[in-house]
């Protein structure tokens, strides 16, 4: 006999599946557009603290990176680093898209002290897809990719995929004179304690095929996914390490 009650008793439980089920995904979805809103560049000042490990020895560094807009379409970053036996210098001029996507336009190294290597200017040139090596006089062809990065440029594009959600992303980086796949995942969340104050951190961990290195990246949350913490390790021993100071945003 056919059995009403359990029939009804049935779709009323299909039926508040299906509506625990939107919610969910309503949830989701708000979380999802609210993280999408948060990705975007927005200027600042950030000074570090920052140990290199050389030897038996450890350097203390005073670096800072800032960003800043140059017009509608352009952005500078700039990262430098000195003490009294090296001083770095490197800037990246690049473009944004409407999706959030950076593309680097010019970069610049130079080095001198402890830190000396042959200086770099590079032009990105996606119409070609081309890199042309200025110092030397190279165009590189046939390297070009999607999304390639320079090395400052890349680290501002996690901040922005972070924001927007993202847990793995890759990313070729042209380094001296080829691409390498810069990997990246999130590991974890951690609360750090510094002298800006207490943050609350994504913890990124960049993927190696050597095990034998260690790389993890710390981001605020709470300061636009800006890196306040970077380390380097080698076999278990720490190589460098960069600590968040002070922010200006």
């Amino acid at each position: 006999m056919f059995n009403i009650a359990l029939l009804k008793t049935t779709i009323l439980k299909v039926a508040t599946l299906k509506a625990d089920t939107l919610r969910t995904a309503l949830l989701l979805s708000m979380i999802f557009f609210t993280n999408l809103s948060q990705a975007e560049l927005k200027p600042f000042t950030a000074n570090y603290t920052t140990q290199w490990k050389m030897g038996w020895f450890t350097i203390d560094i005073d670096a800072q990176r800032e960003l800043k807009q140059l017009d509608d379409l352009r952005w500078q970053m700039t990262f430098e680093a000195e003490t009294n036996a090296a001083k770095l210098v490197e800037k990246s001029v690049f473009k944004l898209t409407q999706e959030q996507r950076i593309q680097p336009l010019s970069y610049q190294y130079r080095a001198s002290g402890l830190f000396n290597e042959p200086d770099r200017t590079l032009s990105f040139l996606p119409q070609s897809h081309t890199i042309q090596d200025q110092e030397n006089n190279l165009i590189y062809e046939n390297i070009w990719q999607e999304e390639i990065h320079d090395n400052l440029s890349y680290m501002l594009q996690a901040g922005l995929d972070l924001a927007a959600g993202h847990t793995e992303f890759t990313y070729p980086v042209f380094e001296k004179n080829k691409n390498k796949p810069f990997r990246f995942q999130v590991v974890g969340e951690e609360e750090l304690n510094t002298p800006e104050g207490t943050l609350q951190t994504v913890k990124v961990q960049q993927i190696r095929r050597k095990k034998d290195r260690e790389i993890f990246a710390w981001f605020a949350k709470d300061k636009n996914f800006l890196l306040v913490k970077l380390q380097d390790k080698k076999k278990g021993k720490t190589r460098y390490e960069i600590n968040i100071k002070d922010i200006k945003m």
